[in-house]
């Protein structure tokens, strides 16, 4: 016992040493998180700002910005081709054209399914829910349901159709049927027979068209 009651300082003092110990290394330990926390925060705010600065004085590349705009966008688109429009089955039928640069000259004799020839300008109404939409020398264009269609002269022996091209000088000629190209098949429509008295009618109708360019061209 007098053994053990000597040691017993010693004892308490191994243990107080080892406590001092395991309380600094806790202490280290906490110093050490503390730190490593600290440290990933400041680099996360630096890589944060970093990214900012770059986005914002990123170089701009001049070659790439279309100042006045992007040259393909406005190119005028070229006009389409009318030639192989498909040719219109209506009961219309082309008589006599006055065909001109300007739109307030167009203008065409066209028959109805009732024998009946009027004089039509583009814009104009036609029979069978369609519209005039261009006067060309050898056929008109005509609008029917958003489609655009051929209307030629018809192919008969008599050549009725009458061709006039603006010129007051050239007295009214009859139209040749003009090559065209082969057209979607369609139904085949006979013209009606033109008689003397319909050809006086179309003639007449032709001057009507003559006296409105004299009036236009002075």
């Amino acid at each position: 016992m007098t053994g053990i009651k000597s040691r017993l300082p010693l004892i308490a003092a191994v243990v107080l040493a080892v406590a001092m110990l395991m309380s600094l290394g806790w202490q280290v330990w906490q110093f050490m998180q503390n730190e490593q926390q600290r440290a990933f925060a400041n680099t996360n705010t630096r890589t944060a700002e970093e990214t900012v600065s770059v986005r914002a004085t990123a170089p701009v590349e001049l070659p790439s910005v279309n100042l006045f705009g992007d040259p393909a966008g406005n190119e005028t688109p070229e006009p389409m081709s009318t030639e192989n429009l498909p040719e219109t089955n209506l009961r219309l039928f082309l008589r006599g054209v006055l065909a001109g640069e300007e739109e307030t000259v167009a203008s065409a004799l066209i028959e109805g399914s009732d024998a009946h020839t009027e004089v039509y300008l583009i814009g104009d109404e036609l029979p069978g829910n369609a519209s005039l939409k261009a006067v060309h020398a050898n056929r008109v264009i005509i609008e029917r349901s958003g489609k655009l269609e051929n209307l030629y002269f018809p192919d008969t022996d008599d050549k009725s159709g009458i061709n006039l091209t603006g010129n007051e000088s050239q007295p009214p000629v009859r139209a040749a049927t003009p090559p065209r190209p082969q057209p979607q098949a369609q139904p085949v429509r006979s013209a009606p027979a033109v008689t003397s008295e319909r050809r006086d009618e179309i003639r007449q109708r032709l001057e009507e068209l003559r006296q409105r360019l004299r009036q236009n061209s002075n």
